[in-house]
């Protein structure tokens, strides 16, 4: 009985060896390299997406495209500067010098 169990365990280690030696060899041999750039599927996708042409849109870019506009925030003040005049002080600049206040 002994023995049997010796031979199952023995051969389900050696078995276990072969194996990972073989895998490993495998991977040395041909390592998984990146992918050239025209090949990889999803930067492709997303460099269409950025350039405004079709493409398919997914869940994540949706949501990747609201977290930017939220962080950036609203678009340009009313603040025009022509020939070294200014209109007054932008909003934006009265926020900053007060969270920047000692």
């Amino acid at each position: 009985m002994l023995q049997v169990f010796l031979i199952v365990v023995g051969g389900s280690v050696a078995f276990f060896l072969l194996m990972w030696t073989v895998v490993y060899a495998i991977q040395l041999i041909r390592p998984d390299g990146p992918k050239p750039l025209h090949k990889d599927k999803d930067l492709v996708r997303r460099i269409q997406l950025k350039a405004g042409l079709r493409t398919q849109v997914w869940f994540a870019d949706i949501r990747n495209i609201e977290k930017t506009r939220v962080l950036v925030g609203p678009g340009e003040e009313e603040y025009v500067y022509s020939e070294g005049m200014s209109s007054g002080w932008p909003d934006v600049w009265d926020e900053d010098v007060y969270r920047r206040r000692n």
